[in-house]
């Protein structure tokens, strides 16, 4: 069960909405500076090194997004980034709880191997 208190039912959602819009915004500069980095000469060794890397990532981006230049994300993207953060925050709870009860059946487990382990001494 997801325990949520009522200040956190009340800031939880605005604030989802702004780590999804500064995550979106991230990926967005994130985009234009490989772009950047793919096209155009530098001089600094390290960005040499991982420009053929850096090709196939912007073509691949491309492919999939468009240009880098006309990338614009809108409500609809950062809704569906809050879903997904959502989501990840579930399966965490539910890992968590999957945990917490298999250790709780590992002493149901030990303490009746115990128990039974009592009786037949008697």
């Amino acid at each position: 069960m997801l325990n949520v208190s009522l200040p956190q039912a009340i800031f939880l959602p605005p604030f989802l909405i702004l780590v999804a819009s500064i995550s979106l915004l991230n990926f967005q500069n994130l985009f234009l500076a490989i772009s950047s980095y793919a096209t155009k000469y530098t001089s600094n060794d390290i960005i040499k090194t991982i420009k053929p890397g850096l090709v196939h990532v912007k073509h691949f981006l491309e492919h999939v997004l468009g240009k880098a230049s006309a990338f614009k994300f809108n409500l609809q993207h950062v809704m569906l980034m809050v879903i997904v953060f959502v989501l990840i925050a579930i399966y965490n709870e539910l890992a968590q709880a999957n945990v917490l009860k298999e250790k709780e059946l590992k002493l149901l487990r030990a303490a009746n191997k115990k128990d039974e382990e009592e009786k037949k001494k008697k």
